[in-house]
């Protein structure tokens, strides 16, 4: 079994399949704990000098004002954890909930979280002994995927409930089982638990793997209608492309021709007609433009799935945090049949509105610095709001619902390890106190010792390239559905196709396969249906200071109900299109059209009287379409470029 080695910068999306479908083992790289350890001290050094910090010595969302007693720090890292467990609906499948988990072992293992190494190598062994926590489907916004990840948070400390070995156990018996200790969260762990979106990356990994698979699928079952139909490839020809070289065309249309290679339809002159109808002729406009939105939604992923989304960030010392945050660019090989070309964007990570470098990016990582409260940088939301920088004293910082805050409570259950150390600069008392009360304002902090890094205010929680690409996407699929549906009618009709009537071969007494067409635009509306843009929902939240978030991790999540039901769309068509090719009976097949025709003949025969459809189709989606076998055959003849 392959072993996934994690260092937070070369993350793949096969390596997340590998994970996440094949169960293969994860290690964190060398050099890993050393950077946590080091940021590790950072945040210890802030607590012990009292620094108001978001998240770690303030309260989250709307309460970020608030400085908490520090004897309650480790307290409000549980509290963090068990009050944000808020998600309903069924549990998210096993290798959803792994992919999850190897997503926020490597954003972590990147740094700029501050966690204790503790917790990252408790994740590692839950992936490696396969304890999976329950995560219920619903409950993120995308603005860190909070009430979802905090149910991970619960496992972590023994609480909640996990899968193991096909049984659901409380999560202390699941550890228990699995020779594991529930972590002592301390300060800022229950916060990093919940952070970050490592569902959104995660599920967005595996989609986006299965797209670029899909995609090749779609150019391959294309190619077996072009047979049957005896299609025309002059609007395949590269000079007409040239003369409007629309994203990704070139790229689509240069693999139907590769597939259509050894058949008579590289010579136009073997056309049935002078011009197709559109869903033929523009084939490689439309699976052209899927390949280009599938560019950019990885451009906006690699990022994600290998960079720092927490807030606040911790940066290391000499040379900040930089070498955590460095960008990623290790995913496109990742994206199957889904290669490179002039559309990809390679160099992933320069980008300054994914990873930027340390201290430097404005968008990413924003600091007051000359702020002599001391309070400057505090101010982004976990969920949505970045810092307020306006010079009050005033910490502005929103990052979850945030509910608890105050010592009363649970706080007696749980071990505070804190001891009687110094309380927040304002707090009197045990009870959390706002920071701008008047007459009782802050003084500020003893400054860092040179070298010994810093914590700052981060927005890099904020997902709106991500959720944009993934609607994007999402609409390229649609349109991608679109067009194979139509495709599958023009073959059923005699006076486009010139084929006998719903490919019969006994006229119009048999139904053929016209029934199949209400299938196919059932797909069609549910694939719609799931196109409809997420990322412009309008929401707001913790007393409207979290007034802006993604809902990525639902974009992801739709689209792989989306390719599903590409896949079985084009399964529809690939059978219908066999039936073509084999009434049109063509001297020769193009090497794709004849792999796949074959492959479709050894298990669904040709029509001859009326018989139900719905199982051949199923049985074409799932053992050749879903085949790695038939997918890397497909990808090697269409000539993959990576």
């Amino acid at each position: 079994m392959t072993e996934v080695v994690v260092d937070g910068r070369t993350l793949s999306y096969g390596d997340v399949v590998a994970v996440a479908h094949h169960g293969a083992q994860v290690a964190l790289a060398d050099g890993v704990l050393s950077r946590l350890v080091r940021e590790r001290a950072i945040v210890d050094d802030v607590v012990d000098r009292q620094v108001p910090t978001y998240g770690l010595t303030t309260g989250l969302g709307a309460r970020s004002s608030y400085a908490l007693p520090r004897a309650e720090l480790d307290a409000f890292s549980v509290r963090t954890v068990r009050g944000r467990a808020n998600a309903v609906g069924d549990p998210l499948p096993v290798t959803v909930v792994r992919a999850a988990l190897l997503a926020r072992v490597n954003g972590l293992a990147g740094g700029g979280s501050g966690v204790r190494p503790e917790i990252p190598r408790l994740l590692v062994d839950l992936l490696n002994a396969r304890v999976h926590p329950v995560i219920p489907e619903v409950g993120s916004i995308g603005a860190s995927d909070l009430c979802q990840m905090a149910h991970v948070g619960l496992v972590v400390i023994g609480e909640g409930s996990a899968e193991c070995g096909g049984e659901v156990l409380d999560g202390a018996t699941a550890l228990r089982r699995a020779g594991l200790i529930p972590a002592r969260l301390g300060p800022k762990d229950g916060h990093v638990l919940c952070s970050a979106s490592p569902l959104a990356a995660g599920v967005g990994a595996l989609a986006l793997h299965e797209a670029g698979a899909v995609l090749a699928l779609a150019q391959a079952v294309t190619a077996l209608t072009y047979e049957g139909f005896r299609a025309n490839t002059s609007p395949l020809d590269p000079r007409v492309l040239g003369l409007r070289p629309a994203p990704g065309q070139s790229r689509a249309a240069a693999e139907l021709l590769a597939l259509l290679d050894g058949g008579e339809l590289g010579d136009p002159r073997n056309a049935r007609r002078v011009q197709d109808p559109v869903s033929l002729r523009c084939a490689a406009q439309v699976h052209g433009a899927a390949y280009a939105a599938l560019d950019f939604a990885d451009a906006a992923l690699m990022p994600e799935l290998n960079g720092c989304g927490d807030n606040p960030v911790v940066l290391g010392g000499v040379g900040g945090g930089a070498e955590g945050l460095s960008g990623a660019g290790a995913g496109a090989e990742g994206l199957s049949g889904a290669g490179a070309g002039a559309e990809e964007l390679s160099g992933i990570g320069a980008d300054t509105e994914g990873l930027s470098s340390a201290g430097a990016d404005t968008e990413g990582l924003s600091s007051a610095g000359a702020d002599t409260e001391g309070l400057s940088g505090i101010g982004a939301d976990a969920e949505g709001l970045s810092g307020a920088g306006d010079g009050t004293e005033e910490l502005s910082g929103t990052e979850a619902d945030a509910e608890e805050l105050s010592s009363a409570g649970d706080g007696s259950e749980v071990p505070t390890g804190a001891g009687a150390g110094p309380r927040a600069p304002t707090a009197a008392a045990d009870a959390p106190k706002m920071l701008t009360d008047t007459g009782d304002e802050p003084q500020a902090p003893a400054p860092a010792p040179p070298g010994t890094g810093e914590i700052l205010s981060s927005g890099n929680f904020h997902t709106p390239a991500l959720a944009l690409a993934y609607d994007t996407l999402a609409l390229a699929l649609t349109q991608t559905a679109s067009i194979s549906a139509e495709r599958m009618r023009r073959l059923l009709d005699p006076a486009v196709s010139g084929l006998p009537a719903n490919l019969s071969p006994y006229g119009p007494e048999r139904s053929g396969f016209a029934p199949l067409v209400k299938t196919a635009q059932a797909l069609v509306a549910e694939i719609r249906m799931l196109s409809t843009p997420v990322c412009t929902d309008p929401r707001q939240g913790a007393d409207s200071v979290e007034d802006d978030s993604t809902n990525a991790a639902l974009g992801a999540r739709r689209l792989t109900t989306m390719l599903g039901r590409l896949r079985q769309l084009l399964a529809v068509e690939a059978v219908v299109a066999a039936q073509a090719v084999d009434l049109t009976a063509p001297a020769a097949l193009g090497r794709g059209p004849e792999f796949l025709h074959r492959a479709i003949r050894k298990l669904v025969p040709t029509l001859n009287d009326d018989r139900p459809h719905g199982v051949d189709v199923e049985t074409v989606s799932r053992d050749i379409l879903g085949s790695d076998d038939v997918r890397s055959t497909l990808n090697a003849l269409a000539g993959e470029v990576t």
